[in-house]
């Protein structure tokens, strides 16, 4: 139920942001963002598939990324 300044605001912390490229088309083909509250509160905000590459595990590949670069930052307080 976000709105748009909240997404404004995501934008604006984003610690996190990745991006799957095809390397045919070099278009983007899945992204995902998350960003850090207090140094210690993480919320991965958005996991986005081009339909055309959905159900390759793309999405899931990328959602453990983000995990384990959230794991291994330093600047967070866990």
């Amino acid at each position: 139920d976000d709105t748009i300044e909240d997404w404004k605001q995501h934008l604006r912390l984003a610690r996190f942001a990745y991006a799957f490229i095809d390397i045919e088309t070099h278009k983007i083909i899945t992204t995902g963002m998350a960003v850090v509250f207090d140094n210690r509160i993480v919320r991965i905000i958005n996991i986005l598939t081009e339909n055309s590459h959905k159900n390759r595990g793309l999405g899931k590949a990328l959602f453990g990324y983000l995990l384990y670069k959230v794991s291994q930052d330093p600047r967070l307080e866990c």
